[in-house]
């Protein structure tokens, strides 16, 4: 199956019988006609590298974060590695959470794709607001700024995505 792109001009399924130009574009490519098409087989592979690459990077990130505040927190070093450890994991809830976001918007029109993103967006800033509430509602447990920490891993791991993606491809070659 091919996902159509129906909503942007030039960017539909090959006509029946008719196969796809082969080119180094990735998963966009050109038909004899000149219109263009996503295969989604590719595409999910894709989007699922990305993912497990942020996934990596958050939990790498995690240990650093964790280890310098350790450095820093003095004898309360338990409650940062907490705080750190919730904030990551519902960061990586996140994460998982707006893949599967992203891909069932995917499958929609766009105007209930649009509300379903605002809706799943306001989600993800609920999750993250639970976290930092559960570390403030206990502070002998978990620290606040911990727990932001851990959250701010899911941003850094964005960034450094590309970084990670070539140390893993590097590392499984090895």
């Amino acid at each position: 199956q091919r996902r159509a792109l129906t909503d942007q001009p030039g960017m539909t399924t090959p006509p029946a019988g008719q196969e796809p130009e082969t080119g180094n574009e990735g998963t966009t490519q050109t038909t004899d006609d000149g219109t263009m098409y996503i295969d989604p087989v590719e595409d999910a592979q894709n989007a699922a590298e990305t993912v497990r690459d942020m996934a990596v990077g958050l939990a790498f990130l995690e240990l650093v974060f964790a280890a310098v505040g350790c450095i820093f927190s003095g004898k309360d070093w338990y409650r940062w590695v907490l705080g750190v450890l919730l904030g990551t994991v519902a960061a990586g809830l996140m994460l998982r959470h707006l893949y599967a976001a992203v891909d069932r918007a995917l499958d929609m029109d766009e105007e209930h794709a649009t509300k379903y993103m605002k809706k799943s967006a306001t989600l993800r800033i609920l999750m993250a607001g639970a976290a930092l509430s559960l570390g403030a509602f206990f502070p002998g447990v978990f620290h606040v700024f911990g727990v932001f920490m851990g959250l701010l891993c899911l941003k850094f791991a964005a960034y450094l995505q590309p970084l990670t993606h070539k140390a893993i491809k590097y590392l499984s070659k090895g």
